[in-house]
């Protein structure tokens, strides 16, 4: 019940002044105040209808209820009361004065309209405007009382005791309405506004912490953040000095790469000068047998050389592409060994070196067979031995092998210049020589170590080396020892085979005229019956035009018509004649295309006399 009349209370409150979230404490006084002496005044003008008072009392009253109501109306309406403020204040002076006069002075209840509009103004306003309203009603007021003093006649007593009481009571009404409306509405705007407060301050406190949480979790991330940059920064000074050191390394290589085509050009250029230049001489001068089969053998050889560095700069570019295969089979150690011996001994011979050359070989590797690829372990005791030759000019050069557990351990030792420790780390490098300057000096490549190495992990085994200069080097590498049984049937020597092909015929699809004259001159002695075709399409011609021939001898290079684009086409017709591709191409992926698409089998250029004959006889006996 109590909760019900204090909701209508403040109902009542809020109707009358506004509501607290609406208007301001003092604005809501403002109203309170204009209300209530507008009630006042209303009452008074009634009052004085009714006692018969007066006419011009009577109007100045009405006048008084007029102009406060409208006060009223604005204030409430458009929610401003400080410029309404002034026009109060001199109404109600106005009105006071008049009642003073006309109602006994002193003598009357008037004084009570001081006490009221002295608290409202002094609520109301504030500063300057207080200070002044202050005097100025303390000033009319003791006007007032001076006025009364000396001039009493001025004064209108009243005319009957009941209207002294009436006007006294009225008063005193007057005085209860409005103080009993403003202290309720001071009380409640107090309650208010500490209501207010203590929420505004449960709200800061809810704030507060808020703001400690949002602290805290901005320290957090602030020593995440620095985490993060001081994580960044080590991270970019890493990335920075690995592209110091990626960019030292890229022009380091560039300067090997530089050193190094500047060597391939050297080492190019000079067995070509002397296969060019002979061959010059034998054209425009008169030569003797002996000097001419000298030049001639000269010629060879160095073609060999420059058909080695070729495939040098092949098996490194295999091995950048990993195309470098292992092709394991049955190998006579002894075998290959001494024939590796005697390939260098009579080389040593014919150049009148002063190196003695020797093999150490165990009784335990006479006729041994082992599973290796024969071919690349060759290769690697020729490019070590080779390297071996290059820096050893007196004293010896000797190699061997040696069994250890699983493995088989191979040595070449010299007795050459050597070579500090300091350069033995990057030696099975590309590109990389002991020293570039002397290239010169000591020819080759630099690619012999670089292509030993990898072929001798590929094999699955190690390599390395150990130095002292001028006392000479020793390099090692190691194999996987399998040991198996001959199961190989002995090849016959093809120095002495004759073919008779004399009832074959083949057909040799080749653009190049000398490579055609090389080939026939070589089946010359077969006597088989040879037709050329200079390109694809005039392959092609021959077989659609029905001409029979036993094997087809295809080059795979060749002008409207290539050699894959001809193999497509014969196995569409599903050709049975067996086809030889004869091409430069080196990669297994071009060498498994070539199989597919149907060749019997592959010879490689520059061809191998004994090796092409003895492909062709594997498909014309």
């Amino acid at each position: 019940m109590f909760k019900n009349f204090n909701n209508f209370i403040e109902s009542s409150i809020n109707l009358i002044t506004g509501s607290a979230e609406k208007f301001t404490l003092k604005h809501r006084i403002f109203n309170a105040a204009c209300l209530s002496t507008t009630i006042v005044a209303i009452a008074g003008t009634i009052i004085n209808i009714y006692l018969n008072l007066n006419i011009y009392i009577i109007i100045l009253t009405s006048f008084f209820s007029l102009f406060l109501t409208t006060i009223y109306y604005i204030s409430f309406k458009y929610k401003t009361y400080k410029q309404l403020t002034s026009i109060y204040l001199i109404l109600v002076l106005a009105a006071i004065i008049a009642l003073w006069f006309i109602n006994a002075g002193s003598k009357g209840p008037t004084g009570f309209s001081f006490i009221i509009i002295i608290f409202i103004f002094n609520t109301i306003l504030e500063g300057k405007k207080q200070i002044f309203t202050n005097v100025l009603i303390i000033s009319t007021y003791v006007f007032l009382i001076l006025t009364e003093y000396y001039y009493p006649n001025l004064i209108i007593p009243y005319s009957t005791e009941k209207e002294r009481f009436i006007d006294y009571n009225y008063t005193i009404f007057f005085y209860l309405v409005v103080m009993s409306i403003l202290s309720i509405l001071f009380f409640k705007s107090f309650y208010d506004d500490k209501k207010i407060t203590e929420t505004q301050r449960d709200e800061i406190l809810e704030k507060n912490h808020e703001i400690e949480l949002t602290q805290a979790e901005l320290l957090n991330h602030k020593d995440h953040l620095e985490e993060i940059v001081q994580q960044r920064t080590i991270a970019l000074e890493n990335s920075n000095n690995n592209l110091i050191i990626a960019k030292n390394k890229a022009e380091n290589s560039d300067k090997l790469k530089t050193a190094f085509l500047a060597n391939m050009s050297h080492e190019i250029r000079t067995p070509m000068n002397a296969i060019i230049g002979l061959s010059q001489l034998m054209k425009i001068k008169k030569i003797d047998e002996n000097t001419k089969a000298e030049y001639i053998d000269t010629i060879i050889n160095k073609g060999h050389l420059l058909l080695n560095i070729i495939n040098d700069i092949i098996d490194v570019a295999k091995i950048e592409a990993n195309e470098l295969q292992i092709k394991t089979e049955q190998t006579n150690l002894e075998l290959l060994l001494k024939d590796i011996f005697l390939t260098f001994e009579n080389n040593l011979k014919l150049t009148n070196s002063e190196i003695k050359f020797s093999l150490e070989l165990d009784r335990e590797h006479h006729n041994l067979y082992i599973l290796t690829d024969e071919l690349r372990l060759k290769q690697i005791l020729i490019n070590l031995i080779e390297n071996a030759r290059k820096f050893t000019k007196t004293g010896s050069i000797k190699f061997g092998v040696k069994t250890e557990e699983n493995f088989l351990r191979f040595f070449v030792a010299d007795t050459g210049i050597g070579m500090p420790k300091d350069k033995q780390n990057f030696i099975f490098d590309r590109f990389r020589q002991i020293d570039e300057k002397n290239t010169k000096e000591h020819s080759g490549t630099g690619l012999g170590l670089t292509i030993s190495k990898k072929i001798t992990e590929l094999l699955g085994g190690q390599i390395w080396v150990e130095s002292e200069i001028n006392k000479g080097s020793t390099f090692y590498f190691t194999v996987p020892f399998i040991k198996c049984e001959n199961n190989n049937i002995l090849d016959t020597d093809n120095e002495n085979v004759t073919y008779n092909w004399s009832t074959k015929s083949i057909l040799i699809a080749e653009d190049d005229y000398f490579n055609f004259v090389i080939l026939s001159e070589l089946l010359e002695k077969s006597e088989i019956i040879i037709t050329r075709a200079v390109n694809g399409q005039e392959l092609l011609n021959f077989i659609e035009e029905g001409l029979q021939f036993d094997l087809i001898l295809l080059d795979i290079q060749m002008p409207i018509i290539n050699g894959f684009e001809v193999c497509q086409i014969l196995k569409d017709k599903l050709n049975t004649i067996p086809i030889i591709a004869q091409t430069a191409f080196v990669f297994s992926d071009e060498r498994e295309k070539l199989t597919k698409l149907g060749c019997s089998d592959i010879i490689t250029k520059p061809i191998d006399f004994d090796l092409f004959l003895n492909t062709l006889a594997k498909y014309l006996n």
